[in-house]
């Protein structure tokens, strides 16, 4: 999962995985629903050197198994400086919200 801008280039670091949960496999019957809780630091906490604030128009999201990525429109600012970790997911569960954060 990444930030992107409007011409779909990735802007600044890839998400890191968030290792708190142990993954595993989910099973999607028809119309079932999974998600992912996708934590996205706010680019101002960072000192403007640092992170190279530049507008993001979406997220390219690489479902599990999956090597075809989705774009989702999402409008923030990130973070072009490949050091800084504005972004972390953590693992696919069953049903449609997260039950941790």
């Amino acid at each position: 999962m990444s930030l992107t801008n409007s011409s779909g280039s990735q802007i600044g670091a890839a998400a890191t995985r968030d290792n708190g949960r142990a993954p595993a496999t989910v099973t999607l019957s028809p119309g079932g629903k999974a998600n992912a809780l996708l934590k996205v630091a706010f680019a101002g906490n960072y000192p403007s050197s640092a992170c190279g604030p530049t507008p993001a128009t979406s997220l390219r999201v690489y479902p599990p198994g999956q090597t075809q990525a989705l774009q989702v429109s999402y409008k923030t600012t990130a973070c072009s400086h490949t050091s800084v970790k504005q972004l972390s997911v953590q693992v696919v569960s069953p049903g449609a919200t997260s039950s941790s954060g």
